[in-house]
Protein backbone atom coordinates (compact mmCIF):
# COMPACT_ATOMS: atom_id res chain seq x y z
CA UNK A 1 0.00 0.00 0.00
CA UNK A 2 1.44 3.65 -0.79
CA UNK A 3 0.97 6.24 1.51
CA UNK A 4 0.86 9.80 0.63
CA UNK A 5 0.86 12.13 3.73
CA UNK A 6 -0.14 15.74 4.07
CA UNK A 7 -0.08 17.96 6.95
CA UNK A 8 -3.41 18.14 9.10
CA UNK A 9 -5.64 20.92 10.85
CA UNK A 10 -7.61 18.29 13.38
CA UNK A 11 -6.69 17.49 16.67
CA UNK A 12 -6.29 13.53 16.50
CA UNK A 13 -4.48 10.74 18.37
CA UNK A 14 -1.02 9.51 17.32
CA UNK A 15 -0.72 5.78 17.57
CA UNK A 16 1.96 6.12 21.08
CA UNK A 17 0.12 9.03 22.49
CA UNK A 18 -2.81 11.89 22.48
CA UNK A 19 -0.50 14.90 22.02
CA UNK A 20 -2.88 17.52 20.28
CA UNK A 21 -2.20 16.21 16.88
CA UNK A 22 -4.22 14.49 14.11
CA UNK A 23 -4.11 11.38 12.60
CA UNK A 24 -5.96 10.91 9.00
CA UNK A 25 -6.04 7.59 6.93
CA UNK A 26 -7.82 6.26 4.30
CA UNK A 27 -8.08 3.83 1.29
CA UNK A 28 -9.76 4.42 -2.43
CA UNK A 29 -9.75 4.65 -5.93
CA UNK A 30 -8.28 6.45 -8.75
CA UNK A 31 -8.67 10.25 -8.91
CA UNK A 32 -11.73 10.03 -11.31
CA UNK A 33 -13.61 7.33 -9.22
CA UNK A 34 -12.76 8.28 -5.66
CA UNK A 35 -13.83 10.94 -3.38
CA UNK A 36 -12.74 14.37 -3.38
CA UNK A 37 -9.38 13.80 -1.56
CA UNK A 38 -8.71 16.15 1.57
CA UNK A 39 -6.22 19.01 1.66
CA UNK A 40 -5.05 19.35 5.06
CA UNK A 41 -4.98 15.98 6.33
CA UNK A 42 -3.33 12.46 6.55
CA UNK A 43 -4.91 9.41 4.48
CA UNK A 44 -3.41 5.98 2.76
CA UNK A 45 -4.14 5.29 -1.42
CA UNK A 46 -3.31 2.14 -2.39
CA UNK A 47 -1.72 1.69 -5.77
CA UNK A 48 -4.24 1.37 -8.36
CA UNK A 49 -7.72 2.34 -9.45
CA UNK A 50 -10.87 2.12 -7.68
CA UNK A 51 -13.92 -0.43 -9.78
CA UNK A 52 -15.01 1.46 -12.55
CA UNK A 53 -18.75 1.53 -13.97
CA UNK A 54 -20.97 1.04 -11.06
CA UNK A 55 -23.68 4.27 -10.93
CA UNK A 56 -26.92 4.70 -8.26
CA UNK A 57 -29.40 6.22 -10.11
CA UNK A 58 -30.31 9.71 -8.65
CA UNK A 59 -33.00 10.39 -6.56
CA UNK A 60 -34.18 13.41 -4.66
CA UNK A 61 -32.18 14.63 -2.22
CA UNK A 62 -34.07 17.04 0.21
CA UNK A 63 -35.23 14.53 3.14
CA UNK A 64 -38.39 15.52 4.98
CA UNK A 65 -37.37 17.15 9.21
CA UNK A 66 -39.05 14.27 10.26
CA UNK A 67 -37.05 11.21 8.63
CA UNK A 68 -33.82 13.13 10.13
CA UNK A 69 -33.69 10.65 13.58
CA UNK A 70 -35.95 7.42 12.65
CA UNK A 71 -36.60 5.06 15.73
CA UNK A 72 -33.24 3.09 16.36
CA UNK A 73 -33.52 -0.21 14.83
CA UNK A 74 -36.13 0.74 12.23
CA UNK A 75 -36.03 0.27 8.18
CA UNK A 76 -33.85 3.68 6.70
CA UNK A 77 -34.03 5.27 3.21
CA UNK A 78 -30.65 5.35 0.88
CA UNK A 79 -30.03 9.16 0.22
CA UNK A 80 -28.23 10.06 -2.85
CA UNK A 81 -26.68 13.06 -3.25
CA UNK A 82 -25.53 14.48 -6.48
CA UNK A 83 -22.48 15.98 -4.83
CA UNK A 84 -19.81 13.58 -2.41
CA UNK A 85 -18.73 14.92 0.91
CA UNK A 86 -15.44 15.58 1.77
CA UNK A 87 -14.38 13.25 4.32
CA UNK A 88 -11.92 15.52 5.72
CA UNK A 89 -14.51 17.33 6.90
CA UNK A 90 -16.51 14.43 8.84
CA UNK A 91 -19.72 15.35 9.62
CA UNK A 92 -19.04 19.26 8.80
CA UNK A 93 -19.38 18.82 5.75
CA UNK A 94 -23.17 20.27 4.79
CA UNK A 95 -24.03 17.06 2.46
CA UNK A 96 -23.97 14.77 5.76
CA UNK A 97 -27.33 17.03 6.85
CA UNK A 98 -29.59 15.36 4.39
CA UNK A 99 -28.81 11.70 5.83
CA UNK A 100 -30.57 10.44 8.91
CA UNK A 101 -29.43 11.00 11.90
CA UNK A 102 -29.03 6.89 13.49
CA UNK A 103 -28.83 6.96 17.32
CA UNK A 104 -26.90 3.46 17.98
CA UNK A 105 -27.77 2.07 21.68
CA UNK A 106 -25.46 0.27 24.23
CA UNK A 107 -26.12 -3.67 24.42
CA UNK A 108 -27.66 -3.54 27.89
CA UNK A 109 -23.94 -3.04 29.57
CA UNK A 110 -24.06 0.95 30.85
CA UNK A 111 -26.80 2.24 31.96
CA UNK A 112 -25.35 6.07 30.82
CA UNK A 113 -22.62 6.10 27.96
CA UNK A 114 -21.27 8.11 25.74
CA UNK A 115 -23.72 9.24 22.69
CA UNK A 116 -22.81 7.26 19.43
CA UNK A 117 -24.67 8.68 16.13
CA UNK A 118 -23.79 7.66 12.42
CA UNK A 119 -25.04 8.84 8.95
CA UNK A 120 -25.27 7.20 5.41
CA UNK A 121 -25.34 8.78 2.19
CA UNK A 122 -24.53 7.53 -1.69
CA UNK A 123 -23.64 8.57 -4.86
CA UNK A 124 -23.62 7.10 -8.28
CA UNK A 125 -20.41 4.90 -7.21
CA UNK A 126 -19.85 5.02 -3.12
CA UNK A 127 -21.68 3.90 -0.19
CA UNK A 128 -20.42 6.54 2.44
CA UNK A 129 -20.92 6.08 6.36
CA UNK A 130 -20.00 8.56 8.84
CA UNK A 131 -19.80 7.86 13.03
CA UNK A 132 -19.41 10.69 15.61
CA UNK A 133 -18.49 8.48 18.95
CA UNK A 134 -18.72 10.84 22.17
CA UNK A 135 -15.89 10.37 24.49
CA UNK A 136 -15.17 12.13 27.20
CA UNK A 137 -11.38 10.26 27.82
CA UNK A 138 -10.04 9.96 24.33
CA UNK A 139 -6.77 9.73 26.69
CA UNK A 140 -8.27 5.58 27.46
CA UNK A 141 -8.99 4.66 23.56
CA UNK A 142 -7.25 1.51 22.79
CA UNK A 143 -5.36 1.65 19.16
CA UNK A 144 -3.42 -0.98 19.48
CA UNK A 145 -3.62 -3.07 16.02
CA UNK A 146 -1.56 -1.73 13.56
CA UNK A 147 -2.01 -3.99 10.59
CA UNK A 148 -4.98 -4.28 8.34
CA UNK A 149 -7.14 -7.24 8.93
CA UNK A 150 -5.46 -7.68 12.56
CA UNK A 151 -8.11 -8.01 15.47
CA UNK A 152 -8.97 -4.50 14.93
CA UNK A 153 -12.72 -5.34 16.73
CA UNK A 154 -10.58 -5.61 20.06
CA UNK A 155 -9.83 -1.77 19.99
CA UNK A 156 -12.52 1.37 20.16
CA UNK A 157 -13.67 1.18 17.03
CA UNK A 158 -16.64 1.49 14.56
CA UNK A 159 -18.26 -1.30 12.25
CA UNK A 160 -20.49 -1.30 9.67
CA UNK A 161 -22.33 -4.86 8.02
CA UNK A 162 -24.29 -4.13 4.80
CA UNK A 163 -25.34 -6.89 2.56
CA UNK A 164 -26.99 -5.55 -0.77
CA UNK A 165 -28.61 -9.66 -1.59
CA UNK A 166 -29.79 -10.72 2.16
CA UNK A 167 -30.13 -14.15 0.59
CA UNK A 168 -26.61 -14.11 -0.22
CA UNK A 169 -22.92 -13.13 2.12
CA UNK A 170 -22.51 -9.79 3.99
CA UNK A 171 -19.54 -7.57 3.96
CA UNK A 172 -18.30 -6.37 7.10
CA UNK A 173 -15.74 -3.60 7.69
CA UNK A 174 -13.88 -2.40 11.17
CA UNK A 175 -12.32 0.74 11.36
CA UNK A 176 -10.22 1.13 14.76
CA UNK A 177 -9.53 4.91 16.22
CA UNK A 178 -6.01 4.93 14.61
CA UNK A 179 -7.82 4.08 11.19
CA UNK A 180 -6.44 0.55 10.82
CA UNK A 181 -8.80 -1.34 8.84
CA UNK A 182 -10.25 -4.57 9.16
CA UNK A 183 -12.81 -5.97 6.65
CA UNK A 184 -14.12 -9.67 5.27
CA UNK A 185 -16.62 -11.41 3.32
CA UNK A 186 -19.08 -13.24 5.56
CA UNK A 187 -21.46 -16.02 5.30
CA UNK A 188 -22.85 -17.81 8.41
CA UNK A 189 -19.53 -18.83 10.54
CA UNK A 190 -17.17 -18.33 7.47
CA UNK A 191 -15.00 -15.13 7.19
CA UNK A 192 -12.95 -14.67 3.93
CA UNK A 193 -10.52 -11.95 5.35
CA UNK A 194 -8.65 -11.88 1.86
CA UNK A 195 -11.44 -9.39 0.83
CA UNK A 196 -10.30 -5.86 0.86
CA UNK A 197 -12.43 -2.99 0.46
CA UNK A 198 -11.23 -0.43 -1.89
CA UNK A 199 -12.25 2.28 0.36
CA UNK A 200 -11.07 5.79 1.73
CA UNK A 201 -11.55 6.54 5.72
CA UNK A 202 -10.62 9.26 7.51
CA UNK A 203 -11.12 9.50 11.65
CA UNK A 204 -10.18 12.81 13.95
CA UNK A 205 -10.06 13.07 17.74
CA UNK A 206 -11.40 15.88 19.08
CA UNK A 207 -9.48 16.35 23.24
CA UNK A 208 -11.74 14.27 25.47
CA UNK A 209 -14.79 15.13 23.31
CA UNK A 210 -15.30 12.65 20.77
CA UNK A 211 -13.71 10.87 18.16
CA UNK A 212 -15.16 10.57 14.69
CA UNK A 213 -15.13 8.44 11.13
CA UNK A 214 -15.69 8.98 7.83
CA UNK A 215 -15.73 6.39 4.99
CA UNK A 216 -16.14 5.72 1.43
CA UNK A 217 -17.07 1.75 0.47
CA UNK A 218 -17.21 1.48 -3.29
CA UNK A 219 -20.71 0.03 -4.07
CA UNK A 220 -19.21 -2.20 -6.81
CA UNK A 221 -16.72 -3.75 -4.04
CA UNK A 222 -19.75 -4.90 -2.09
CA UNK A 223 -20.67 -6.99 -5.14
CA UNK A 224 -24.01 -5.07 -5.86
CA UNK A 225 -26.18 -6.26 -8.83
CA UNK A 226 -28.64 -3.92 -11.28
CA UNK A 227 -31.93 -3.29 -9.90
CA UNK A 228 -34.62 -1.11 -9.30
CA UNK A 229 -35.92 -0.64 -5.70
CA UNK A 230 -33.52 -2.85 -4.12
CA UNK A 231 -33.74 -3.51 -0.31
CA UNK A 232 -30.45 -4.10 1.43
CA UNK A 233 -30.03 -5.14 5.14
CA UNK A 234 -26.89 -3.57 7.46
CA UNK A 235 -25.91 -2.70 10.56
CA UNK A 236 -24.25 -0.31 12.44
CA UNK A 237 -21.98 -1.02 15.61
CA UNK A 238 -19.57 0.78 17.89
CA UNK A 239 -17.33 -0.72 20.88
CA UNK A 240 -15.51 0.85 23.28
CA UNK A 241 -13.22 -1.83 25.30
CA UNK A 242 -13.17 -2.28 29.31
CA UNK A 243 -10.99 0.81 30.81
CA UNK A 244 -10.03 2.78 34.07
CA UNK A 245 -12.59 0.57 35.58
CA UNK A 246 -15.27 1.20 33.12
CA UNK A 247 -17.08 -1.89 31.82
CA UNK A 248 -17.01 -2.92 27.99
CA UNK A 249 -19.74 -0.87 25.90
CA UNK A 250 -21.41 -2.45 23.01
CA UNK A 251 -23.48 -0.53 20.39
CA UNK A 252 -26.03 -1.14 17.86
CA UNK A 253 -28.36 0.24 15.37
CA UNK A 254 -30.34 -3.34 15.26
CA UNK A 255 -31.73 -4.63 18.05
CA UNK A 256 -30.02 -7.67 18.02
CA UNK A 257 -30.43 -11.22 19.79
CA UNK A 258 -27.78 -10.59 21.91
CA UNK A 259 -23.96 -9.54 21.92
CA UNK A 260 -22.61 -11.17 18.72
CA UNK A 261 -22.96 -8.30 16.50
CA UNK A 262 -22.18 -10.82 13.69
CA UNK A 263 -26.24 -11.34 13.32
CA UNK A 264 -27.44 -10.75 9.83
CA UNK A 265 -31.26 -12.36 10.63
CA UNK A 266 -31.85 -9.07 12.90
CA UNK A 267 -29.82 -6.39 10.48
CA UNK A 268 -32.06 -3.42 9.23
CA UNK A 269 -33.48 -2.39 5.98
CA UNK A 270 -31.97 -0.25 3.84
CA UNK A 271 -34.64 0.65 1.27
CA UNK A 272 -34.79 2.23 -2.13
CA UNK A 273 -31.23 1.57 -3.32
CA UNK A 274 -31.07 2.08 -7.13
CA UNK A 275 -28.37 0.14 -9.43
CA UNK A 276 -28.26 0.50 -12.88
CA UNK A 277 -25.92 -0.61 -15.72
CA UNK A 278 -22.63 1.02 -16.30
CA UNK A 279 -21.79 3.42 -18.88
CA UNK A 280 -20.04 0.80 -21.06
CA UNK A 281 -23.30 -0.93 -20.83
CA UNK A 282 -21.99 -3.96 -18.51
CA UNK A 283 -23.65 -4.79 -15.33
CA UNK A 284 -23.03 -3.52 -12.26
CA UNK A 285 -22.21 -6.93 -10.69
CA UNK A 286 -18.29 -8.06 -10.32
Amino acid sequence: MKWKKISTGFFLAGLACLCGCSNMDGAGGGSENKPESPAGHVMAVPVGGAPAGVSLTPVPTAVPVANLAPRRGSAVAAVVVAQSPKLDKLLDDPMWQQAPVLKLASLGNGATVPKTTARMLFDKKFMYVAFDCEDPDTGAIKKDCTERDSSVWEDDCVEVFISPDPAKSYKHIVINAANVICDEDCDGNWRNAAWNANLWSVVAIETNQRWRVAMAIPLQDLGVTVGANQTWRFNLNRTRPERNGLPLVEYSWAELPGHDYHAPDAFVALTGVNIVANNAGGTAAP
